[in-house]
């Protein structure tokens, strides 16, 4: 039962944190990459490559602004 329960509130801080990013400026592709999942499409699989600086810097700058947000 414990495990169930940290399981879900994991998944609901996960879903959190992609929200927060998807509402800030990453595409759900570049927040599935971020969080470890590899979409099954062509485009995920062939094509998709991100500018990785670009995404480190998007991400690192709306990661400070959910700081600011929950302080």
């Amino acid at each position: 039962m414990r495990y169930a329960i940290r399981h879900s509130r994991l998944k609901d801080l996960r879903d959190y944190h992609a929200t927060f990013l998807l509402h800030h400026g990453l595409l759900r592709e570049e927040i599935d990459l971020i969080q470890g999942r590899v979409g099954k499409s062509m485009f995920m699989r062939h094509y998709f490559s991100p500018a990785i600086e670009d995404l480190k810097n998007r991400t690192l700058k709306a990661v400070e602004q959910m700081q600011k947000a929950l302080n």
